[in-house]
């Protein structure tokens, strides 16, 4: 009799998911052509640089040759796994939407775990075996340059992770946007930008994003095969140790460290979609850790960088600066902007992620109204947001507060004036635009507060720049643009970074007013959208009595 009993998790090579994908993807009409396209890329690679070699005589040897046919395998092995892998995880598991296969799947007795690792091996599995069949000519090329095999097997762990990391997103991404082609393109577009636009914002404190990629692996395994003055110049700053707190750590194990947590928080989001399809992407609980590791990956980095003076010899290096060309105190106001809009964008998405929208709030009174409660299982997705935002929103104060307190006390501004209530000013800017979107959000839905967001945070800074190109509407200017929440961090760093300066132009003056100015009208608009959020669960409440006793 057949063993019907449910596929574990860890039984990868029984799992109904990825046999099913085998077969699939990987039919001779499809496998074939890709097949040949990658050898023949390979051969052409391996080939050309062996020829080279041989012609460029004893100054540059096979064994150098080798090493530098690795790095166009290493690209076209990325390019096949984590750009043409991904895109194929985030269409699959859009096209299994459409077509109903996901809600089959929910039928079946496998743990969720089993079902998430079945597409994110399956799924892929096509790019799996194209880049099993690089894989001897790299390892030919390693042998052959004299890369010993425990950097080569410290890389390619960072390399499975990264790509582990993509097909991820790509799952979450597929599982989101239900369109197959946009959820390709989109997660492509991830892939895209991790590598060739974030990597340019470590310069402004956020060297942690390269971390999501293999550079940070491929610099410090390769810098004993590389001159060292070339590889600062290639990777500045990627090669050397990594602090986080009070720990030091290479930056191997520090990628790992930073991809593996991401992994769980996908693998978790992934899991809560499979056992409830109408679950938020993230719990409230849940979210509070999430947002908390993001700040803890911003300031666990930054925080000692600061306090050791590497912050600003370390930007210098990375922005190709000369000494005298390097401001340190203009990079740190800059920084601090940075850091407050980072927050601020960061807890916009979780505060969307977690809100309930009017059904599932409704759903949420009705189940507590047939056990006889008034309010609402505190952890439950349908129960109101508000006290977790609060505690976002004081973690997110602290966190930018916190951060901007050690740039006041780095080396470059010693002798800068900065008001002791900087931090109020600081707090006020990032909690009050989101406490106000929270309300709107919660009350009339997520297609109002869309508009709101166009209408106040988009279209007025649009206008102010229009305006500032004039040239003679600078006040209007100004002021339009302090109405965008976003732009409400740039604020209030500049009017402090003025008054520090004690310039007192008629701009510090706008500045100052046009801060206040916006503040002042958030104050007062706070009372009445808690007023009406309050009406509306009320309103919610008594429907959901109502519709018990009939």
């Amino acid at each position: 009799m057949a063993d019907l009993r449910p596929v574990y998790a860890w039984e990868i090579w029984a799992n109904p998911i990825l046999k099913r994908y085998c077969r699939s993807r990987l039919r001779k009409k499809h496998l074939i052509p890709w097949s040949l396209i990658v050898l023949i890329i390979t051969l052409f690679i391996v080939f050309l640089l062996f020829t080279v070699s041989q012609r460029m005589g004893e100054n540059y040897t096979w064994e150098h040759g080798a090493r530098v046919a690795l790095i166009p395998l290493v690209i076209l092995q990325m390019f096949l796994l984590m750009f043409l892998g991904t895109g194929a995880v985030a269409a699959g598991i859009a096209r299994e939407s459409i077509d109903g296969m996901i809600d089959y799947q929910r039928l079946t007795p496998m743990t969720p775990l089993a079902k998430i690792l079945g597409y994110l091996f399956g799924l892929p599995i096509r790019e799996y075996v194209l880049m099993g069949i690089t894989a001897p000519f790299a390892i030919y090329c390693a042998h052959a340059g004299g890369v010993p095999l425990e950097p080569a097997l410290k890389f390619y762990s960072v390399f499975f992770c990264s790509a582990i990391l993509y097909h991820l997103t790509g799952l979450v991404a597929g599982s989101v946007v239900k369109r197959k082609f946009l959820a390709g393109r989109t997660s492509q577009f991830f892939v895209a930008i991790l590598y060739l636009v974030l990597p340019r914002f470590a310069a402004l404190g956020f060297i942690f994003l390269v971390y999501l990629t293999v550079l940070p692996a491929w610099a410090e395994q390769a810098l004993p095969f590389v001159n060292e003055a070339r590889m600062n110049r290639i990777f500045p700053g990627l090669a050397t140790e990594v602090p986080w707190f009070g720990w030091d750590f290479s930056p191997t194990v520090f990628s790992l460290l930073i991809q593996a947590s991401l992994i769980v928080v996908f693998v978790v989001i992934l899991a809560r979609k499979w056992r409830d399809p109408e679950a938020h992407v993230l719990g409230h609980v849940f979210s509070l850790f999430v947002f908390f590791g993001y700040l803890a990956l911003l300031l666990g980095n930054a925080l000692p960088l600061i306090a050791e003076g590497d912050f600003f010899a370390g930007a210098k290096v990375m922005m190709g600066r000369a000494p005298r060309e390097f401001q340190g105190e203009s990079y740190g106001w800059t920084t601090m902007v940075l850091m407050g809009m980072a927050i601020f964008f960061a807890l916009f998405l979780v505060m969307h992620l977690i809100v309930p929208n009017r059904h599932e709030a409704l759903r949420g009174f009705r189940r507590s109204a047939k056990r006889g409660k008034r309010r609402v299982a505190w952890f439950s997705d349908d129960n109101t947001s508000l006290g977790f935002v609060l505690v976002l929103l004081a973690l997110g104060w602290f966190g930018w507060a916190l951060f901007s307190q050690s740039i006041f006390n780095s080396a470059p501004f010693r002798g800068v004036r900065v008001a002791p209530w900087q931090w109020l000013l600081q707090g006020l800017a990032l909690c009050l635009p989101l406490l106000a979107f929270q309300f709107v959000l919660e009350w009339r839905g997520w297609r109002t507060s869309l508009l709101l967001v166009l209408f106040l945070w988009v279209v007025p800074p649009l206008a102010a720049i229009i305006f500032g190109a004039s040239g003679r509407l600078e006040t209007i200017a100004i002021y339009l643009g302090c109405l965008s929440g976003p732009l409400m961090p740039l604020y209030a760093v500049g009017q402090a970074a003025m008054e520090a300066h004690g310039s007192g132009s008629n701009t510090q003056a706008k500045v100052e007013g046009a801060y206040w100015f916006a503040v002042t009208l958030y104050a007062l608009t706070l009372p009445y959208l808690f007023t009406q959020w309050r009406q509306y669960r009320a309103k919610l409440l008594a429907t959901a009595q109502e519709g018990r006793s009939e």
